[in-house]
């Protein structure tokens, strides 16, 4: 709620309508529970065999389930289902086309088959929800308590990322050649937003209008997004939107390293008091301290291009590197005055 607030200050045109969206879901938290498990299913059983003596018989089970709440294993988001039939045969279970929609999204579908002939069932179905929302739901997810603290780690850096707004999202849920189970989900952005504010005292980075993908599977995340910054109230120096790029890779596939992450932060003709340090601090708490030691201590001014890498590789170890190019306007704060720069170069 904090994070939506100060979208309101500072004039977000759906913040307004969030903070009513969060009082309603707080109202409704208060006076029942948010996921209600279990549900209202009918059977029927056909069992078949050859005329005449000798024939075994044959088992189809068909079980209509008019409204149930489930959550996978795999990927624990809560999902409401209605009007499914499920047909169960002695070698496959059928899922016919029907809706199951999480509780976070506006609608979706389920379909598929599950192979139960061997000593382990082999998935393959998918699925589909529109306006999923990239909230708390998702995050845990992401990262469920008590599974693989690399994916906890890794629902804290989209935590602490601030994604916020509505997304589809498509995946599927099948089984590699030993028979364990895998899941991919693909979500598209479009025209969302990041509020990044980890450091206390320092103004947040806000980004909007972006777009791309976040995938998500068994083994890793993956984010791709193209934002503009347009800074905060009271700031000068902005003739239009800058353009900033987020790629981050979080791999938790190795069970036994830590969370590998690979990240670049790019940005074209963004002022260079912005906040950048926000996000850099997510993946390098030293490297943000760089930067606000610096900004603090020359209190820089004017535009340019910004590119920043981190890579951990699971070991405890990490790396960052940063580069400024293309300064325009260029000013900082020395000896008691403003020094300015003509035309910089490197």
């Amino acid at each position: 709620r904090r994070q939506v607030e100060m979208l309101d200050a500072l004039g977000d045109p759906v913040a307004a309508t969030t903070l009513a969206e969060i009082d309603r879901m707080a109202r409704r938290a208060a006076s029942a529970p948010e996921i209600d498990m279990g549900g209202m299913l009918g059977m029927v059983l056909k069992l078949t065999k050859p005329a005449g003596g000798g024939g075994r018989w044959d088992t189809v089970i068909q079980a209509d389930v008019a409204n149930a709440t489930l959550i996978p294993e795999q990927f624990p988001l809560p999902i409401r289902v209605r009007d499914m039939a499920v047909v169960i045969d002695e070698d496959v279970v059928t899922v016919t086309r029907a809706s199951a929609v999480p509780i976070n999204a506006l609608s979706g579908t389920i379909e598929g088959t599950i192979d139960v002939s061997g000593p382990k069932s082999r998935p393959e179905l998918s699925f589909r929800a529109d306006r999923l929302r990239t909230g708390e739901l998702l995050r845990y997810a992401i990262g469920p308590a008590g599974r693989d603290p690399a994916r906890l780690v890794a629902s804290q850096v989209l935590a602490d990322l601030g994604l916020y707004g509505d997304t589809d999202a498509v995946g599927r849920l099948t089984a590699d050649e030993a028979g364990e189970t895998e899941f991919a989900v693909e979500m598209g952005l479009d025209r969302i937003g990041l509020l990044t504010d980890s450091l206390p005292g320092r103004p947040p980075l806000v980004l909007s209008d972006a777009t791309g993908v976040l995938n998500v599977t068994h083994d890793g995340l993956r984010l791709d997004t193209d934002a503009l910054y347009t800074g905060l109230s009271g700031d000068e120096g902005i003739d239009s939107p800058a353009t900033v790029q987020v790629a981050l890779d979080l791999d938790w596939s190795d069970q036994d390293r830590d969370l590998i992450t690979t990240a670049a932060i790019g940005a074209q003709g963004v002022p260079v008091s912005a906040p950048i340090e926000q996000v850099v601090t997510v993946f390098s708490p030293e490297a943000a301290n760089g930067i606000m030691a610096m900004r603090d201590a020359f209190d820089p001014t004017g535009t340019g291009d910004a590119e920043v890498r981190i890579n951990a590789d699971g070991s405890g170890a990490s790396t960052t590197t940063a580069e400024l190019m293309g300064l325009r306007d260029i000013s900082v704060a020395q000896f008691g005055g403003r020094i300015e720069f003509d035309r910089p170069e490197g």
